[in-house]
């Protein structure tokens, strides 16, 4: 990943309370992305999500506990994402 740049962008990692998803929301707070983290493991969630504010304390780490295989919790998410996060300063902005 180091030739991308990721710093003021926003990323969104499903299954980030362990594994891959872990491993990458971690990876990719390191290189200054703000990141949305999704999982259906409030408890490993949260305790990725402090772990990564611990750690990276000028990226935004927003968490949502969402079990993806419902449809329609993973379209309520979509649409609080839509509604409530934006970028900053500009930044993926069209």
């Amino acid at each position: 990943m180091s030739r991308f740049v990721f710093a003021g962008g926003t990323a969104v990692v499903t299954g980030a309370a362990s594994g891959i998803g872990e491993a990458l929301a971690h990876a990719l707070a390191r290189r200054g992305s703000d990141l949305v983290l999704l999982d259906r493991d409030a408890d490993r969630l949260h305790d990725v999500v402090d772990a990564i504010r611990g750690r990276e304390s000028s990226v935004r780490v927003i968490a949502h506990v969402v079990d993806l295989a419902d449809a329609d919790a993973g379209a309520r998410v979509l649409l609080r994402l839509i509604e409530n996060f934006r970028p900053r300063d500009g930044a993926g902005a069209a």
